[in-house]
């Protein structure tokens, strides 16, 4: 998640509410600027990282042996809060001046010697480097690419992110891709690139969380997570990305996630090590714009999750759409002892629910669907299908 705990005339300045809202939503690695003496909040960083929270920073341009002292300093003094160090962010926005260079030019030359910095560092080296952005793609020296993809006018994101995913794999083949940023801003009055109402946003924003880890992003920063500004006019779509309004009140984006995050969470003590086991799911009713994933838990338990995308939103009414339901049949190739499904956007309660059972079958319309086995009563015998 996005966030500015650097600036302390908005409502970041509220670190203890940061920190409450970060625990609400599931979230506990965030993206923000790297620590810069003369920015308000640096004193809100080490109350992140005192709650547990990780770092992915980026450096914009400073010189990098005073910014790398300062991140190792802060490194020490929180061993594992920076999991990240990423180069200028957006320099087609946000140009930098490097070595005589400017342009695309000082950007890449600054990256690599960022790069070069962090590897030397007796504190840093190890951490991993995420290229600088822009809005074209290329083969920067980093441990992982990294893209800006915002899909516009309330499309859905599948699309937008495979067609970015490939493009940036053609310039750097092979190399891990992530986002550190991307999201939807609810504002629907069709001011900027095209904002949707807070329903769609939540819709969209879950959407492209599965579709991240569909199609095999290493990590996804969502922005961001506070309405930090008023805007009384509603003239600025800056102002409306949070999953937290001005208000610090819930956006039904924060509460989506908070359930998806409560539904999907492990808590086992081996659920970063177990060996992940297969599940042979065979979905049938499923639109051509649907997807699923398969997931597991350390318990043994699988979470199948099914998702569609059809068209939600009129961007030129600044309206929903209407959209109607198919009948989907979810056969998990065996039988479980308990079967339970959850719709995120409505809560934690069960939406359907079977026991002793080795299929179920629900609508699916424009949300996603969590279907959680367990138990397992008779072992799946038939070989894994592409999904």
């Amino acid at each position: 998640m996005n966030v500015h705990v650097e600036y302390t005339d908005g409502k970041y300045a509220n670190i203890s509410q940061v920190v409450s809202d970060l625990a609400y939503v599931g979230v506990t690695h965030v993206r923000d600027a790297t620590l810069i003496p003369t920015n308000q909040g640096q004193s809100s960083y080490d109350a992140l990282a005192t709650a547990g929270i990780k770092f992915d920073l980026f450096v914009q341009g400073r010189d990098i042996g005073p910014s790398l002292s300062l991140l190792g300093k802060f490194a020490r003094a929180h061993p594992g809060a920076v999991e990240a160090i990423e180069g200028p962010n957006e320099i087609n926005n946000f140009p930098v001046a490097y070595s005589g260079l400017t342009g695309a030019a000082a950007g890449l030359a600054y990256q690599s010697a960022l790069y070069r910095g962090v590897s030397a560092d007796p504190v840093l080296s190890g951490t991993p480097v995420f290229s600088l952005t822009d809005n074209a793609y290329f083969s920067a020296t980093a441990d992982f690419s990294n893209v800006h993809p915002y899909p516009h006018e309330g499309a859905q994101p599948y699309p937008v992110l495979a067609d970015t995913l490939a493009r940036q794999l053609r310039a750097a083949p092979g190399k891990p891709v992530v986002m550190t940023e991307t999201g939807y801003y609810s504002l629907p009055n069709g001011v900027g690139w095209g904002g949707v109402d807070l329903q769609t946003h939540a819709k969209l924003t879950i959407n492209l969380l599965l579709d991240a880890a569909k199609l095999g992003y290493r990590k996804t920063y969502i922005y961001q997570l506070l309405d930090a500004y008023p805007d009384p006019t509603n003239r600025d779509q800056e102002r409306h990305f949070g999953f937290f309004d001005i208000g610090n009140n819930a956006k039904p984006v924060a509460t989506a996630l908070h359930n998806l995050s409560a539904i999907l969470k492990d808590d086992g003590a081996t659920g970063s090590t177990f060996a992940v086991g297969a599940l042979p799911v065979q979905i049938t009713g499923l639109p051509s714009s649907g997807f699923s994933l398969v997931l597991q838990k350390s318990s043994g338990a699988f979470d199948v999750v099914v998702w569609n995308e059809p068209q939600v939103w009129d961007n030129a009414r600044h309206a929903p759409i209407a959209t109607g339901s198919s009948t989907i049949t979810v056969d998990f190739g065996g039988r479980f002892a308990h079967v339970t499904a959850y719709d995120p956007l409505t809560g934690l309660k069960p939406v359907a629910a079977a026991t002793a059972a080795d299929r179920l079958q629900l609508p699916i319309s424009d949300r996603p669907l969590v279907i959680e086995v367990s138990g397992p009563l008779q072992a799946a015998g038939r070989a894994r299908p592409a999904l």
